[in-house]
C-alpha cells in the first residue's frame, strides 16, 4: 500500500468519524422548516428538540422574526415535565420577539425527542422572514443552557431556524373576467357618444 492510499483511508475514516458525530447532534429547530401561506391566514409552528440521547432538563430559546410580515397569535410552552421554574418568555410584537421563554423540569424527559413550544402567527404582510432561533440569556447575559437529564451537563445544541412566505392574496379568475367585461363595456360606450356626436 503506498503512503498516499494510507493516508487517504485514514483521512476518509477521520471524516466518516466526525461526521457521524454531527448527524446525532442535539438540536433545537422550528417545525416545519419552511412554510408558505397566504396574508390573512393563521397557521401553527412548533419549536421541538431532537437527539438528546439522554433526554433533557430543560433550556431556554428566543425566537425572532419580521414584524411586518407576522404577528404571534398565542403561544404555549408545551415541554413535558413540572415547568416549576420555567418563565413563559417575553412576547412583542412590535419588535417581532420572543425573548428568553424557558423551560425547566427537575425530573427531566427521558425522551430524545420532544417538542418545547407551540406558536400560532397570523401574517399580516407579504414577504419573507426567517424564524431565527437562538439560545435564551438570563437577564445578565448568560446562556439559559439546555442541560441533559443525567449528568446536568450543557448539550449544546444546534439551532435550526424556519422560513415563511407570506403571499399576498390572489385575485380570482372571475374578477379578472369582469374587469375586461367592463372596459370592453366601456369602449364600446365611448364609440356610440363618437358616433353619435
Amino acid at each position: 500500500m503506498t503512503p498516499v492510499s494510507l493516508f487517504t483511508r485514514w483521512c476518509t475514516a477521520l471524516i466518516l468519524t466526525l461526521g457521524a458525530g454531527m448527524l446525532h447532534a442535539a438540536s433545537i429547530s422550528v417545525t416545519p422548516s419552511a412554510s408558505v401561506v397566504t396574508e390573512g391566514d393563521v397557521f401553527d409552528v412548533t419549536i421541538e428538540g431532537t437527539d438528546f440521547t439522554d433526554g433533557t432538563i430543560g433550556g431556554g430559546f428566543s425566537l425572532s422574526w419580521d414584524a411586518s410580515v407576522l404577528e404571534v397569535q398565542s403561544y404555549t410552552l408545551t415541554f413535558v415535565g413540572d415547568q416549576t421554574f420555567g418563565q413563559a418568555g417575553t412576547l412583542d410584537n412590535v419588535a417581532g420577539t420572543l425573548m428568553n421563554a424557558d423551560v425547566t423540569s427537575l425530573n427531566g424527559t427521558a425522551n430524545a425527542a420532544f417538542q418545547i413550544a407551540s406558536i400560532t402567527f397570523a401574517a399580516i404582510g407579504t414577504g419573507n422572514t426567517l424564524l431565527d432561533l437562538a439560545i435564551g440569556t438570563f437577564p445578565g447575559g448568560s446562556p439559559r443552557v439546555w442541560a441533559d437529564a443525567t449528568g446536568f451537563n450543557d448539550t449544546n445544541p444546534l439551532f435550526y431556524d424556519g422560513k415563511v412566505a407570506v403571499n399576498p392574496v390572489p385575485v380570482p379568475a372571475a374578477a379578472w373576467l369582469f374587469g375586461s367585461g367592463l372596459l370592453g363595456l366601456g369602449s364600446l360606450s365611448r364609440r356610440k357618444k363618437s358616433a353619435n356626436a
